[in-house]
């Protein structure tokens, strides 16, 4: 368990140690920033020296390399700035010509006339939610599922699973897990750009793209450390990522789903042997995960821990699932006699049935 999860600590040290130099850092100049820097890459050169030396490589040194290169991190982000290219990206000239294409396509499958499924569908695809009735959108706050209108890794864990449940039904050639693991890293990566590029979306994009990059190299996938070296990415992409709310909240989320809901999985092999039962128990069990790990941190930050929140992604997650999974057939089949219209009908009542456990939840204050 210790070597599985070595490169977990690690990256444990270094994001404490960016933090700590945050603490030191901001406010100062950049004289003393610049002085910082020149110290701790010392320090770091000369560890660095005596672990390559080094024959028996002795983990406190590992320890000090990855806690100075954490300080080093945030020192040098106040110098060299932050990285923005995705962002510039997601705004340009095609990309949003792209998205009206699209936004287009979604008002075939359900028309702007019927404005709560529409709005709400643009809003669980594209990240739009411009269109979202005020009304609506109160009772998704005070229901504590307002997460759900925004694209998050949520949304890109279902992409991410549909694709690979595409690829799996595919012709398979020698070369097919590079072919596969590659065309699913651009895919995520195109979809991370037309979403509009949000730190919470790349993130997950990142993690998919990683354990993707280890089952090509022929590695075994380890959840840890793909979310480790993610989050190690993350940080030298941009060094304050790890003082903002949406990367302690993901991050957590996930170390919940990897920890906790593994186990609580097993609890379903010992009630029931019926698959769908025990699907929409994982998928249950998956909330709660990131809800047991996620409450320290909302305590902190917000004071509270509103319970109805926990009951609303118990509820609603397996309703979100069945929109996202009609949502991706009638996407499809809009063009397709009685199929298109036979999708977009009951992927309206999906929507309607979902905003109606959101308002029955919100009146449960």
């Amino acid at each position: 368990m210790w070597r599985e999860s070595f490169l977990f600590y690690l990256t444990l040290i270094f994001i404490g140690a960016n933090l700590a130099s945050k603490s030191l850092l901001e406010g100062s100049g950049s004289t003393f920033t610049l002085l910082f820097c020149a110290a701790v890459l010392l320090l770091l050169s000369a560890l660095v020296f005596i672990a390559v030396t080094s024959e028996k490589k002795p983990l406190p040194i590992f320890v000090f390399i990855f806690l100075l290169m954490g300080a080093l991190n945030f020192g040098l982000g106040g110098v060299l700035g932050e990285y923005r290219l995705l962002e510039e990206l997601s705004g340009s000239d095609w990309i949003s010509e792209l998205r009206n294409t699209f936004a287009a396509r979604l008002e075939e499958v359900i028309p702007p006339e019927n404005r709560g499924a529409n709005s709400l569908l643009k809003a669980l695809t594209m990240g739009d939610k411009g269109g979202i009735p005020r009304e609506l959108k109160e009772a998704y706050r005070l229901s504590g599922a307002m997460h759900l209108l925004a694209l998050s890794g949520l949304h890109v864990g279902f992409i991410y699973g549909m694709l690979n449940a595409i690829f799996s039904i595919l012709p398979r050639t020698r070369k097919w897990p590079i072919l596969r693991g590659s065309a699913i890293i651009l895919l995520l990566l195109f979809y991370a750009i037309f979403s509009g590029a949000s730190p919470s979306i790349c993130r997950a994009v990142l993690m998919a793209s990683v354990y993707e990059i280890g089952a090509m190299l022929g590695r075994e996938k380890h959840g840890l450390n793909s979310l480790s070296l993610s989050a190690l990415i993350i940080c030298c992409i941009n060094p304050h990522a790890p003082s903002s709310i949406s990367f302690q909240l993901s991050y957590c989320a996930m170390l919940g789903i990897f920890l906790i809901q593994p186990k609580l999985q097993m609890v379903t092999g010992y009630i029931t042997g019926n698959k769908m039962v025990r699907k929409v128990w994982n998928l249950t069990m998956v909330s709660i995960s990131c809800q047991i790990f996620t409450a320290p941190l909302t305590l902190c930050y917000f004071g509270s821990f509103p319970l109805i929140s926990l009951l609303t992604n118990i509820v609603t997650a397996p309703a979100v699932a069945a929109v996202m999974s009609i949502a991706s057939a009638a996407i499809v089949l809009t063009d397709v006699p009685f199929l298109g219209e036979w999708s977009a009908t009951l992927l309206s009542y999906s929507i309607q049935t979902l905003n109606l456990l959101i308002e029955i939840l919100s009146r449960v204050i």
